[in-house]
């Protein structure tokens, strides 16, 4: 739904294309698709999936590689935050009882 919101916001599409092309992105991952002109396989799922006119087609590619960017950018974010939390000390190895 995240990315479905900034695909609306950003390639100006309807909210029911928005979703579908956010799905037909995440579901690229699944099914690898070629795009053409060396598209990723994220952002020719989004292109693919929004059925978008051929006249907003630009618009929607570049607004999913600003999408993919994002989620991208949010997955390292949160990847470093995770570094900082301290790991739970290990338990202290018991020998068995004799």
């Amino acid at each position: 739904l995240a990315l479905g919101a900034l695909l609306l916001a950003l390639a100006d599409l309807d909210a029911t294309a928005a979703l579908r092309a956010a799905l037909g992105g995440e579901l690229a991952g699944v099914q690898p698709l070629q795009g053409p002109a060396g598209l990723g396989t994220y952002e020719a799922g989004v292109w693919l999936a929004s059925q978008a006119p051929s006249a907003r087609q630009a618009t929607v590619v570049a607004a999913a590689l600003a999408v993919h960017a994002f989620s991208l950018a949010v997955a390292l974010g949160a990847a470093a935050l995770a570094q900082l939390v301290p790991s739970p000390s290990p338990l202290p190895i018991q020998e068995p009882a004799r």
